[in-house]
C-alpha cells in the first residue's frame, strides 16, 4: 500500500477507522477472556500459554489466508504481522491473569 492509498482510506474512513480498530482489539481481548474463563485459569504462566496457542491455531490461520489468497499483504510480511499478533495475545493472556485472583500472581 502506498502512502498515498493509504491517505486516501483514511480520509474516506475518517473517525470511523479509529472506532473499528477499537472494536476490533475490544473482540479479541473479550474473546481471550471468554477461553481463559472456560479453561478455568488464573496463573498468568498458564493464561499466556492458552492465548499464545489461540495466536498460532487460529489467529495465524486467519491471517494466512490473506497473505495467501488474497491482496491483504505480501506473504513475507505475514511472519512481521503473526510476531505483533504473538506478543500481544500473551501479554493480553498475562493482564488478564491479574483480574483472575491471587494465584494469577503467584501467590
Amino acid at each position: 500500500m502506498t502512502e498515498e492509498a493509504a491517505k486516501a482510506k483514511a480520509d474516506a474512513m475518517g473517525l470511523m477507522m479509529y472506532f473499528w480498530g477499537v472494536l476490533i482489539t475490544l473482540a479479541q481481548v473479550l474473546g481471550l477472556a471468554f477461553v481463559l474463563n472456560h479453561a478455568s485459569a488464573s496463573v498468568a504462566a498458564t493464561c499466556a500459554k492458552i492465548c499464545a496457542v489461540i495466536a498460532v491455531l487460529i489467529a495465524l490461520p486467519l491471517m494466512a489466508y490473506g497473505a495467501i489468497y488474497g491482496t491483504a499483504y505480501p506473504v513475507k510480511l505475514l511472519g512481521i504481522d503473526f510476531a505483533h499478533i504473538l506478543i500481544g495475545y500473551t501479554l493480553i493472556g498475562i493482564i488478564l491473569s491479574f483480574f483472575r485472583g491471587k494465584e494469577a500472581i503467584g501467590e
